[in-house]
Order: structure tokens, then sequence, then C-alpha cells
């Protein structure tokens, strides 16, 4: 209801008496007034014939009881506004005062479940949401909550949001889906990094949601409503099973001088998707580099999720490696994010949270191995060179016969 059409409550009980008396008065209205029945007794004040002792005798009678009338109108409207002023005062404070308070009590006792979440296409300051929540609420009126602007908060007094969101209009009745899609400006980059943080690493985190909004019910005024949510979500846990599934190494190199491929596999528990684009990492073996490698179009949807991944390996640290203490060719390798790149621009934000994340993985490099083991009991072959007439050009130590 508008607030135009709202009526106030001291001009609804004026109205309201105001009717009530004109009835009344319309309805008493239909005797004379005394001053007409004295001159009707008097003949108009004119020179008529006398009346008869009768005639005079039923006009005092009729005079009494118009009177006695008049009497029970005046009676009749003192009982109707009397009872009015009761009903409104009762009334309107049930209106005014005892609705708003247990419609308010409703809205801020219900929760605001999420249903799914996604983070898609980051920029170093903004990022657009899809959201789904639901309203768990014992309401099943017909009221509608206003559109509003929530803030987004990691801490429950909500002192520095991270974002803020445009809650769309929507019913308040239980089981509500309420969808979110919109473009969002990160507000507190410090408070957002947080944020970012507790849904990588934590298996469960809280998001506060502040706010206010009208609620609007047809034929009552409209309630101001204060949102105080705590949003349980899901979160990547750390992104725990991260595994390399499948490497080998390549020749010729692919673009860019990856001479090693393989699989990644990373699990997302959680009912949210993050849209990270490429994700570069370093791998070392006991804080020993042996290169770098590459995941593209990197989107985490819930569920088992596989990218494929290129890498640059040095295969002479590798070798040296497998020489030594990792004679079986299956080598502990640590994987650490270095960089998240989105359009070619870094993300900041996703940056430091993998730069924080360290991930051991078993690689079989046995196919180095063999190559090592196969190059060191190869005989050394004989090359043909005809330039200057020389033959039997060996390759290991370049001696030449004859």
């Amino acid at each position: 209801m508008s607030p135009d059409s709202e009526c106030h409550p001291s001009l609804s009980c004026s109205i309201s008496i105001r009717i009530v008396h004109l009835g009344l008065e319309r309805l008493c209205g239909d005797f004379p007034s005394q001053a007409e029945a004295s001159s009707a007794e008097g003949g108009g004040g004119g020179g008529g014939p006398e009346q008869s002792p009768a005639h005079i005798e039923a006009d005092q009678v009729a005079s009494r009881d118009r009177k006695r009338s008049k009497r029970r109108c005046v009676q009749c409207l003192g009982t109707s506004a009397a009872f009015i002023t009761i009903v409104l005062v009762i009334v309107l404070p049930v209106i005014y005062v005892a609705y708003p308070a247990l419609a308010r009590n409703d809205i801020e006792s219900a929760r605001l479940v999420a249903a799914s979440l996604a983070l898609l296409s980051p920029t170093p300051d903004s990022f657009y949401i899809e959201q789904t929540a639901i309203w768990i609420s014992n309401n099943t009126g017909s009221a509608t909550l206003g559109a509003w602007t929530a803030d987004l908060c990691v801490e429950p007094q909500c002192d520095y949001p991270f974002a803020r969101i445009r809650v769309p209009e929507c019913k308040a009745s239980n089981g509500t889906e309420v969808q979110i899609d919109q473009s969002v400006r990160i507000a507190n980059m410090t408070e957002f990094t947080k944020y970012t943080q507790m849904s990588f690493l934590a298996a469960e985190y809280h998001v506060f949601l502040h706010g206010s909004g009208e609620l609007h019910r047809q034929g009552l005024p409209s309630v101001t409503i204060i949102y105080e949510k705590d949003i349980t979500l899901k979160g990547l846990d750390g992104l725990a099973g991260f595994n390399v599934t499948s490497f080998q190494f390549i020749s010729p190199f692919l673009p860019g001088r990856f001479n090693a491929q393989g699989t990644v596999s990373i699990p997302n528990l959680s009912f949210s998707t993050f849209d990270l684009g490429s994700v570069n990492m370093n791998m070392s073996v006991a804080n020993i580099p042996i290169g770098t490698c590459s995941l593209q179009n990197v989107l985490l949807r819930p569920g088992n999720n596989t990218f494929p991944m290129a890498a640059v390996v040095n295969q002479t640290a590798i070798g040296a490696l497998v020489r030594g203490s990792y004679t079986t060719g299956m080598l502990p390798v640590d994987v650490m994010g270095t960089q998240v790149l989105y359009n070619e621009e870094e993300i900041p934000w996703y940056e430091q949270v993998l730069q924080g994340l360290t991930y051991r993985v078993d690689l079989n490099v046995s196919d180095v191995l063999q190559a090592l083991e196969s190059a060191e009991t190869t005989p050394p072959q004989p090359l043909s060179l005809n330039a200057d007439g020389v033959e039997g050009v060996v390759a290991r130590g370049l001696d030449v016969e004859g």
C-alpha cells in the first residue's frame, strides 16, 4: 500500500464520527424544533380560528413525543460516537503498533539460506555475482519485501562492508527464492581479501548481511525492516584433493616452450562457482625449483573439476634428482600458485590466496629415468662425415680414425 493511500489515525476517527453524526442528525431532523411546535400551536402567529381543547391537547402530546424522540437520537449519537471511539482506540494501535512489531519480528527471525553462489568475470576491483537464496520463515501471507541495498561483511558488526548488492523485491513467504544477478564493485579490498581467503581455505564460513527496507501488505501501512542476517556458506576447504593425475614429457615443445603436459584434478565440495581464468604455479622438489606449470580457463564449479596442464620443466634438474635420492622416478613435487590472470589482467585478491597454498603431489618421471639409463648403456654410434673425406667420427669423444 502506498504512503499516499494510508489514512492517519485521527483523520479516520474524525471521518467515521462525522458520518455517524450526519446520519443521526438527518434522522433527528425529521422532527420539528420546539419553536416550530409553538408556532404550530399558535396558528403561525396569524389570526386563524381558535383550536378546540381536544386539538390543543393532541398537539401537546405530539410535542412531548417529538421531544422524547430527539432525546433518544441524542443518546444514540453519544452511544455511537463512544462505540466508534472505543473501536478505533483498539483497532488503530493494532494496525500501527502491534502489526509492525509482529511483521518485523517475523522477518527478523527468518533465515536466508544460500542455495548457490557464483563469482564470475573478475577484475582487479570488481566481479559479477549470481546468487540464489531462499527465505525460511513461518510466514505464509502475501506480504512483499521491497528492493533494498545490502552490505556484505565478514564481521557481525558489519563496520567495513567489502561489497554492496541490490536485493530485488520479493514475497516474504516461506520458501521464496531471491535471485541476485549484478556486477559488484569491491568496496573494501582488505575486507574482500579476507572473504576470498575464507571462501578458499575454510570448510564453512559466514557472511553477514546488513541493511533496511520496506515490507508492504495490501490494506496496511508499510513497515520498515532492519536486516541483520548471518548466511552460512560452504568453502573450498583449501582445495583439498588437488592432484596431478597425469604427467608426461613431450617433444617437440608446445607453443610457449612447454615441454611437459598433464591433467590436474581440483574437487569443489561447496555449492559456489569461482571463475579464475589462467592460473600459473611453481613446481619444486625439496625446495629445488624444477619448473612452472599453467592452467587455462579455470572455472571451479561444484563437484570434481579437471583441467589440462602445460609445463616448462628443467629436465637437467629432474635428471639430477632421479640419479640421487629419487631413483624410483617418483618425485614429491610441491606446487604453489603464483599468478592469476583474467583477460590478461592480474587478479590480486585471488593471487594472495593461492600464493599461500602449497600442494604436495607425486609425479612419475620414470620416462626421464629410462631415457637417462638408455643414454648411459647405449654404445657410441659412429657418424659418417663426407666433408674432407673424413670417416668414422665417433660421437662421444670426437676421435678421428685413420
